[in-house]
């Protein structure tokens, strides 16, 4: 199933990411608040009450900034709103955890997901070289992730982080990294970018750092909620969360290198 859902989910991606526009923007949305959603649960399962439709559409709101910066206000009205609620509710018990754990949930994964379609319509770029760029990252997370798998099963022997994954190995690690500098270079290459190769190299580094980290941090709160996968909607995958952990954290940093290094 992990591949049915693949070969189903990735043309999807591709095709809304090439889009561009509101398409982009509403698949990150629909991810993000998707996502938001399964957080919200594991909270719950942890004994936290956050969430709300309040909450939701301020991560809605946020994720779609890119579109336009009204967007941008609008989560952070809905974000007052959100917390409003409590002492209007007349809620004590609980508030300080439930309210910051509302909070967190519009930042992470909402606000870090955002990045993607901040890449996407960047405005400084042709629509090509905009779209390059989107679909580049997303691949070299998925690579640096496939890469560690199958590397950390044919040699994984010395364990990356064991008391929140135990399965990731610092073999799988180095199989990540050398998969995504990989396809890095492939990409500078062939995809007639006008992105240099230095700089691919440095976005395929950066996703093979950064990607697993974001992955061991869900696991964290995983655990911590003592569940599995974050939800099944994905067969094979888990859920929204579960998938785009690692792209999550990996975004923000390819966004802010492109601008402040990369220089667009």
């Amino acid at each position: 199933m992990r591949i049915v859902t693949a070969l189903v989910g990735i043309p999807i991606v591709v095709a809304l990411t090439w889009l561009g526009g509101w398409w982009t923007a509403a698949m990150v949305a629909g991810i993000a608040v998707a996502a938001q959603v399964e957080l919200y649960r594991m909270l719950r399962a942890r004994g936290i009450e956050a969430g709300g439709g309040s909450a939701l559409a301020a991560g809605a709101c946020l994720a779609l900034t890119p579109v336009h910066e009204g967007f941008g206000a609008a989560a952070l009205v809905l974000t007052l709103v959100t917390l409003g609620a409590w002492p209007v509710r007349g809620r004590v018990d609980g508030a300080l955890a439930g309210a910051s754990a509302t909070v967190f949930g519009i930042i992470y994964p909402a606000g870090l997901l955002a990045f993607v379609a901040a890449l996407r319509l960047d405005g400084s770029l042709s629509g090509d070289d905009a779209f390059l760029r989107t679909i580049g990252v997303i691949v070299l997370v998925w690579a640096a992730d496939t890469g560690a798998y199958y590397a950390g099963r044919a040699f994984g022997k010395h364990a990356l982080a064991p008391s929140v994954s135990p399965k990731k190995t610092w073999e799988g690690f180095a199989g990540g990294v050398a998969a995504a500098l990989v396809v890095a270079w492939a990409i500078a290459t062939w995809g007639e970018s006008e992105t240099g190769t230095v700089h691919w190299l440095a976005l395929g580094f950066a996703a093979a750092v950064a990607g697993p980290v974001g992955d061991l941090f869900e696991s964290a709160l995983k655990r911590d909620a003592g569940i599995k996968d974050s939800a099944g909607l994905l067969p094979g995958h888990g859920g929204f969360l579960d998938r785009f952990d690692a792209l999550a954290f990996v975004a923000p940093i390819a966004w802010l290198y492109l601008r402040l290094v990369a220089g667009a």
